[in-house]
């Protein structure tokens, strides 16, 4: 099975490798810039052409996770009916809740 590189993975691989090689040109007495892996500056001097860190992705909870799932499948469902047929489900899931107007969009879209 082949395994799936993501690209914080490269990402974190390729700081990885650049740490080592800054350890090693230190050990061997040579210079080399200390600059992280994919930023550059312009030949003017100053970093202007830097790009800023990504933030990293906040963690979600399992519940969370659930109802932006749950969430997603409603707007699936609910996305290629009629208007009519919206207010029809938009009704069911104040009544019933979420999955019973899944079902009933999907039962719709038939």
């Amino acid at each position: 099975m082949r395994r799936v590189h993501t690209t914080t993975t490269i990402q974190k691989e390729l700081r990885t490798i650049s740490a080592s090689l800054l350890r090693l040109s230190t050990v061997l007495g040579m210079v080399v810039p200390t600059e992280p892996i994919g930023t550059h500056t312009s030949r003017r001097g100053a970093e202007a052409n830097v790009r800023p860190a990504r933030p990293t992705a906040k963690r979600v909870s399992p519940a969370r996770r659930r109802a932006m799932k749950l969430q997603g499948r409603y707007i699936s469902a609910v996305r290629l009916l009629s208007t009519q047929q919206k207010k029809q489900v938009r009704a069911l899931r104040e009544e019933k809740g979420v999955e019973a107007a899944i079902a009933l969009a999907v039962r719709l879209r038939g």
